[in-house]
């Protein structure tokens, strides 16, 4: 995705607009638009920084935060207030700045006319996509009351989702790097000292054994170059990662392994599935939630999946076709 700050005319009423958003491109920015009966007039993208700074460093919005947000969103309306009031006391309760912040830009677009999910979309730090696509749908319908509370359980439970995959991963994850941990500083300290001794013996070694001592002593005498391919390693794997086609054969390639493949594929049915039953309940027609899990799913195999689904839908198969 990319950030934009762009100038358009209003089709409707002649009014010059100019605001920033988030596309694919600025095609799809000027589609978007159009949409909503505003001319892109000109555009310039926004760069982003690569530069960490100690705001970027703690701009996080937890989870929890978002569940308390919907929750408290929808106690409000539910109350009698109206939604700018409502993001009034929002802003001033939450402690977490970042959001504080994007609350107080999104009644900014309210107040020029926009919708509250168009308002939120430039925030995605605070407001995910699957966050505003619930939201749009709230309006769409006229239940936005009822589509935020089913949006705080849905979120409830991906914070205990990802509480229960945090604890279940923290004793593999401790033990794997200890074992990494002991082999290194068994190839760099332990093994180079064992080479003299079986030497000593003048005799002719089994074939793993010679192996294991040639691979000790090039890591321990080019220790730099090991260093080097490692970072060249990390370098090439986060190039191919901002590809689609790279996140794609990643993707696949983590599904298919042993043991990470089946824990990757539970999690992404027990999301997919929660996502779709809250979609559906908000009153979103089939083939729509099918689309927006598919524009809102993390990982690219399911959401190619999800796209495929609906325009076999759409076509009149059934989903187990």
């Amino acid at each position: 995705m990319a950030t934009f700050r762009y100038k358009g005319v209003n089709e409707r009423t002649g009014e010059r607009v100019s605001d920033i958003r988030e596309a694919v491109s600025h095609t799809i920015l000027g589609q978007d638009l159009m949409k909503e009966g505003v001319l892109l007039t000109s555009f310039s993208e926004l760069k982003k920084k690569h530069a960490l700074s100690f705001e970027s460093l703690f701009s996080h919005v937890p989870v929890l935060e978002r569940v308390l947000f919907a929750r408290y969103f929808a106690l409000m309306l539910r109350a009698g207030l109206d939604v700018k009031n409502a993001l009034d006391t929002l802003q001033r309760q939450t402690k977490n700045q970042t959001l504080a912040r994007s609350i107080a830009s999104v009644k900014e677009g309210i107040e020029k006319g926009k919708t509250l999910a168009d308002s939120m979309k430039p925030f995605p730090k605070a407001f995910p996509n699957l966050f505003v696509s619930f939201v749009g749908v709230g309006e769409a319908t006229g239940k936005l009351q009822e589509t935020l509370e089913i949006l705080a359980q849905q979120l409830q439970k991906e914070f205990e989702l990802r509480r229960a995959i945090q604890g279940g991963m923290m004793y593999p994850i401790v033990i794997i790097t200890a074992l990494f941990s002991v082999g290194a500083a068994m190839m760099i300290f332990v093994v180079p000292k064992l080479v003299d001794i079986f030497r000593g013996f003048k005799v002719e070694l089994p074939l793993m054994t010679r192996v294991l001592l040639a691979t000790s002593s090039f890591i321990s005498t080019y220790w730099y170059i090991v260093g080097l391919a490692i970072i060249m390693l990390i370098i090439a794997l986060r190039m191919i990662m901002k590809t689609s086609t790279g996140r794609m054969g990643v993707a696949w390639l983590l599904l298919r392994m042993p043991v990470v493949g089946p824990i990757i594929k539970q999690i992404n049915i027990a999301r997919a599935s929660r996502n779709l039953s809250s979609l559906l309940a908000s009153g979103v027609a089939f083939t729509e939630a099918l689309a927006i899990m598919g524009n809102n799913t993390p990982n690219p195999v399911y959401a190619k999946i999800f796209l495929g689904a609906e325009a076999h839908v759409r076509q009149g198969k059934l989903l187990s076709e």
